[in-house]
Formats: structure tokens, sequence, C-alpha cells
């Protein structure tokens, strides 16, 4: 931390302490009396980046495990883990990895918003051999997530993202998307969701803006590539086809 003038600057550096990694880093400059603003403004910074580390280290763990010992929320981590992939097989080995994680616990409704996403997985890109057959069913879990914890943020994420690629109720989804960042406004997902939710209702402005601020949050995201194509048909919807001067 360095004070010169009236103005603080901190630089800001996160060192995995096990690998001696470096995950992140920054610089962060403000006027003196805006010293509250510049606190808010480092933590939401370090928060967002050892977040996708933290989750990355817990699917991790949950992968060496054997899979008789596993709980809920280790498959669910493993859930997460095939979650990444686009293929037939990673949504297919999703949805099995989700699915046993609520027989262990019947009420666990962040995997459930997570299993009706996989099934509008199916439908969006072309796996499903009966859509209709997986609409319903992610509609089902969509509601039975919701039902069960329209407290959290990652549930609301998925949630929204659903009902936004598969039911088209616009002020619902936003409202979802709104309360997920306002819950935890250091979520990179969160932002992201709510970047498709604005550009799916047609106002591509605001679009840009949560796309940009997730990616500010989290610039090594392994799901970073969902960002920059939403930003990009933002722009395209914008009819910006230049990089400002």
């Amino acid at each position: 931390m360095r004070k010169a003038s009236g103005k603080v600057r901190i630089t800001g550096q996160l060192i995995d302490a096990v690998t001696g990694t470096h995950i992140w880093a920054d610089r962060f400059e403000r006027d003196l009396t805006d010293v509250f603003a510049l606190q808010d403004e480092v933590t939401a910074a370090v928060v967002s980046a050892i977040q996708p580390k933290m989750l990355q280290a817990e699917i991790a763990m949950a992968a060496r495990r054997r899979p008789e010992n596993l709980t809920a929320n280790e498959f669910y981590l493993r859930a997460m883990q095939q979650s990444y992939l686009t293929t037939h097989e990673g949504v297919a080995e999703t949805l099995r990895l989700a699915h046993r994680a609520l027989e262990l616990d019947p009420h666990f409704g962040l995997v459930a918003a997570l299993a009706g996403f996989c099934h509008m997985r199916n439908v969006t890109l072309g796996y499903a051999d009966n859509p209709q057959i997986e609409r319903n069913e992610e509609i089902r879990l969509l509601r039975f997530a919701w039902s069960v914890d329209d407290g959290d943020p990652d549930t609301l994420v998925w949630a929204s993202a659903i009902s936004a690629w598969m039911v088209g109720d616009c002020e619902s989804e936003i409202e979802m998307a709104d309360r997920a960042v306002a819950l935890n406004p250091n979520s990179s997902l969160a932002w992201g969701c709510r970047g498709w939710i604005y550009k799916i209702a047609g106002l591509p402005e605001e679009a840009v803006r949560s796309f940009e601020r997730g990616v500010r949050m989290s610039p090594v995201d392994p799901l970073l590539h969902r960002a920059f194509v939403g930003m990009g048909t933002a722009f395209i919807e914008l009819r910006r086809f230049t990089r400002p001067s």
C-alpha cells in the first residue's frame, strides 16, 4: 500500500500457498476520501479470484474419493466437473451424478437445478430422443429447485437459465438473475448468467455490462467462453462491429 498526494494505491497478489502458483494480481487507486469504496473493490476482487479456485480444489478432492463413500455434495461436485463438457456423454454423466446426489439428499435444490439445466442442454444441443419429455423434466426440476431453495444464488442462476431458454417469462427471469447477483455480487457465474438473461430479454446493453463484470471478476474461469459468446452476440445485436478507440 502506498499513499501520495491525497491518493492511496493498493497492489494485491494472490498466491497458492501449497504450490506457489500465481493466481491473481491487480492494482487499485483511489482518493483517500474514497477509501471505503476502495476497500470494497479490493475485497470483491479477492473473493472473486478465490471462489473458482476453491471450487476446482473441492472437485479435485471429490474426484479422488471412492464412489461408495461419496456424499451428496461430493456427487454434486463431480457433476459440476462433468457439466463443463458439452458432449452428449458429458451431459449424460452430469445427469447421472446429479440424480445420485438427489437420491442421497432429496431436498438438494441446487443439484436439482443443475439436473434441469442438463435436460435443457439435451434439447438445445440436439441430444434428446424425445424433446418434449426432456422439457417436461427440466420444468419439473426447475419448480422443485425453486420450491426447496429460492434463496441460494447458484440455484437462482440455474433456474433463471432454464426458464429463459424454455419458458420465456422475461420479467420473472430478470428478477431471478438480479436476486442472484444481489445475494452474491462476487459471483462471476451469477453475472455471466445475468448477461444471458438480459440478452435473451432483448436488453443487450445491460447484458454486455454483466458479461464484462463477470469476466473482470474471474479472468481465467474455465467457463469464460460462455461470457465471450454472449458478449459477442450482444455486440452484434447492438451493431457494434469495431473495437472502441
